[in-house]
């Protein structure tokens, strides 16, 4: 039996600009069968290889690679052709119509913090964790960019006004989401991913997330979220949401899934759920597909 093993350190080393050094690795391990020890690649300095085991050493989940939270567009709504619209953030007080999104390297990385203010009408995507579009690899290291970087992103920028924000399900939301905003409002999209490390070891392995590298992606995320998830919900009820569109990976049918447990989380420990609209949504890589937003 081969094991995975996390070396994970203290809030002060995975939440602030504080090394412990060694002194507070807490390894979590898990049970991966052979997977781990056959397919994964040793790429120093952030990991260790024997006969037994794979460890992912403490520098690979520090702050310092953790991706963002991010204020990613405005949303508006055009009177002049009657629909609303995704616009580029504002920074300037200028207004400029989204472009397809784009995406970011070490090189143009600027993204905008997301704001702690009410009536910025903040709408939240909740994804799950980043993958290997939101990092840039430079060997041996790796540098954190934003949320979505990739498909997720322009998945988003497709669908999002045109089916998600007006889909509407007869039994469980026969209301839009379009019909909870105010079209004389600005509502900002942010981006935030409640594992803010990379639970896929793409760095490591190098390969997409389809069946074993799923499968590692999912253990990874499910042993470190309830070391983050009390920083998730900090910074959840921080960014104080107009609204909440729960749009991990999973089911919500599967009590063990994602996107079940992101649910879960908010519900028994978001102080402010009931003032804050929420809905469940597919992925946005999967919204070509599955075209949905359901109430909460």
């Amino acid at each position: 039996m081969a094991d995975l093993i996390l070396e994970l350190g203290c809030e002060s080393c995975y939440l602030h600009d504080l090394d412990c050094g060694g002194n507070c690795v807490f390894p979590l391990s898990i049970s991966l069968s052979n997977l781990v020890s056959k397919k994964l690649l040793q790429t120093p300095p952030y990991s260790i290889k024997d006969t037994n085991s794979f460890t992912v050493k403490k520098e690979f989940l520090c702050r310092n690679k953790r991706v963002p939270d991010v204020y990613r567009y405005d949303l508006k709504f055009d009177f002049n052709i009657c629909e609303w619209r995704l616009f580029e953030a504002n920074k300037t007080g200028a207004l400029v119509l989204a472009n397809l999104w784009e995406e970011k390297n070490s090189t143009n990385y600027d993204y905008q913090k997301i704001s702690n203010k009410r009536e910025d009408n903040n709408i939240l995507i909740i994804l799950e964790s980043p993958h290997d579009d939101e990092y840039e690899y430079e060997y041996p290291d790796f540098v954190p960019l934003q949320p979505a970087n990739g498909k997720t992103g322009k998945g988003f920028f497709t669908y999002f006004t045109r089916d998600i924000l007006n889909y509407v399900d007869v039994k469980s939301m026969p209301i839009p989401l379009k019909n909870y905003l105010n079209r004389n409002f600005t509502y900002r999209i942010c981006f935030v991913n409640p594992v803010p490390f990379q639970t896929s070891l793409h760095f490591f392995h190098r390969q997409g997330l389809k069946g074993d590298y799923k499968n590692i992606r999912n253990a990874v995320w499910k042993k470190l979220f309830p070391h983050c998830e009390r920083d998730f919900i900090n910074r959840v009820e921080s960014y104080k949401p107009f609204a909440i569109l729960n749009s991990c990976t999973g089911e919500l049918k599967n009590k063990g899934d994602l996107k079940s447990l992101i649910k879960n989380s908010i519900d028994n420990n978001f102080t402010c759920v009931n003032y804050v609209y929420k809905f469940n949504t597919g992925h946005p890589c999967s919204w070509y597909s599955h075209r949905h937003c359901k109430k909460w």
